[in-house]
C-alpha cells in the first residue's frame, strides 16, 4: 500500500509542479531569486541586490540600504503522453488501467512578483527581508487518467485535470560583518503555501476495481478546493573574500522548513498531508578577473528525497542529466528512471549576459 500511494503522490505532485525548461527551475525552486540571480543561474557567492538574502543570508553585508521590487511573466509549455502515446511506437497498445492519451496545459503564463528590503544597522551588522515565489501548476483540458469504468466516481476523459501549488518565502534576515573579507548571516525562513487538485477521481475506485489500493483517506484525495499550511525553517550562510576580491566564496544552508498540513489532501500526500520544504545546501564560488567580467559557479543540493510526498532515496543512485530535443523540450535522462522527472534538479546552464559571463551546476 505504501508504494502504491507512493506511485500517486508522485503523479499527482508531478502534474501540480511539472515545468520543462531546466534554464528556469529546480523542480519548483528557482535557480535564482532575483531577476539579476535568475539571470547569472548563481547567486551564493555573488549577490548585489536585496533578493540575494535568499541564495545567502551573508551576502546581506554588500547590499546597503536598499529596495528591490519587480514582477516577471514565465512561460513554462507542459505537455504530457500516457499509455500508448508514450512509447516510441505510438501504435503499440500498452495503456496501463486504461491510462492513455496526449494533452497540453492550458496554463502557459505565470506572472512571479517578488520584493525585498536591506538596511545597515551599524558597520557591522545588518538586517533584511525579502518575500520570494516558488511553485507551480498544470491545468490539463484531457483527464488521460481517466478509464472506461463504470462509475459515477470516474471523470470522463473531457473533465478537467490539474494541480496548483503556491508558496511564499519570507526570509527575515541579519548579517554581521566579522571583517574586511569574512561574512556570516542567518534568517529566519518563513513560508507559507497553497495548494489543490482535481480531476484525480479515477483513483477512487483503485481498490474495488483493480483490487489495487492507492490512498488511506479516499475522501480527501481530490477536487477538495485549496488548502493553506504554514511553517518555518533556518537558513545560515558565510560569504569570504580573497585574492584581494577578485574570488568570492559562499557557502548556504537551509534547513528543512515543518509545515502544517494539508489536512484536505491528507489521501493523496504521504504521512497524511505533510508537505514540508526540503532542505537544501550548496556552495558558490565567483571570480573576477577584471572590471565588468564576473565568473561565478554555483553548486547546490536539494533533499528532495527527505520529504516523502516529493521522492525516496530509492535502491540506486541515480545520475541524471537534461538535453534538449529539437530547441524547445527539455528531456530528462537517467538510471533509474525516476516518478518524477522534472522535479529532479539536473541542471547544467551557461548565460552570457552583458559581458559577464555566468555558469551554473546544479544536481540533486
Amino acid at each position: 500500500m505504501k508504494r502504491n500511494h507512493f506511485a500517486l503522490t508522485a503523479l499527482a505532485t508531478a502534474l501540480a509542479l511539472a515545468q520543462t525548461s531546466a534554464l528556469a527551475t529546480n523542480g519548483y525552486f528557482m535557480t535564482g531569486y532575483g531577476f539579476r540571480s535568475q539571470g547569472m543561474g548563481v547567486g551564493i557567492a555573488y549577490g548585489t541586490d536585496s533578493l540575494s538574502i535568499v541564495a545567502n543570508p551573508a551576502n546581506i553585508v554588500n547590499t546597503g540600504m536598499r529596495g528591490d521590487m519587480g514582477v516577471g511573466f514565465f512561460n513554462a509549455k507542459r505537455f504530457v503522453r500516457a499509455g500508448s502515446y508514450a512509447q516510441d511506437n505510438p501504435n503499440i497498445n500498452n495503456p496501463g488501467f486504461g491510462f492513455d492519451g496526449a494533452t497540453t496545459s492550458l496554463r502557459d503564463w505565470f506572472i512571479m512578483p517578488e520584493m525585498g528590503m536591506t538596511m545597515p544597522l551599524t558597520e557591522s551588522l545588518h538586517a533584511g527581508i525579502a518575500f520570494v515565489p516558488n511553485g507551480g501548476s498544470t491545468v490539463y483540458p484531457y483527464n488521460y487518467f481517466s478509464y472506461n469504468a463504470v462509475t459515477p466516481d470516474v471523470p470522463g476523459k473531457g473533465a478537467t485535470l490539474g494541480g496548483d501549488l503556491m508558496q511564499l518565502l519570507v526570509p527575515i534576515t541579519v548579517g554581521y560583518k566579522i571583517n574586511e573579507n569574512h561574512s556570516v548571516g542567518a534568517a529566519l525562513d518563513v513560508a507559507a503555501q497553497r495548494f489543490r487538485m482535481y480531476g484525480l477521481g479515477s483513483f477512487k475506485t483503485f481498490s474495488s476495481t483493480f483490487g489495487v489500493p492507492i490512498s488511506s483517506d479516499y475522501d480527501h484525495l481530490t477536487n477538495n478546493g485549496f488548502d493553506y499550511s504554514y511553517g518555518a525553517g533556518i537558513k545560515v550562510g558565510y560569504l569570504g573574500d580573497f585574492l584581494e576580491d577578485k574570488l568570492s566564496i559562499g557557502l548556504s544552508y537551509t534547513s528543512r522548513t515543518y509545515m502544517t498540513k494539508f489536512d484536505k489532501y491528507k489521501g493523496l500526500f504521504a504521512e497524511q498531508g505533510d508537505f514540508d520544504i526540503p532542505a537544501n545546501y550548496g556552495i558558490g564560488v565567483a571570480f573576477k578577473p577584471k572590471k565588468n567580467l564576473v565568473i561565478a559557479v554555483d553548486v547546490s543540493r536539494i533533499q528532495w528525497s527527505s520529504v516523502a510526498a516529493l521522492g525516496n532515496r530509492g535502491r540506486e543512485p541515480l545520475l541524471a542529466w537534461r538535453i534538449p530535443v529539437r530547441g524547445k523540450i527539455m528531456r530528462l535522462v537517467g538510471y533509474p528512471p525516476s516518478m518524477i522527472p522534472h522535479l529532479l534538479p539536473v541542471t547544467i546552464t551557461v548565460w552570457v549576459l552583458a559581458g559577464k559571463i555566468r555558469p551554473s551546476i546544479n544536481w540533486g
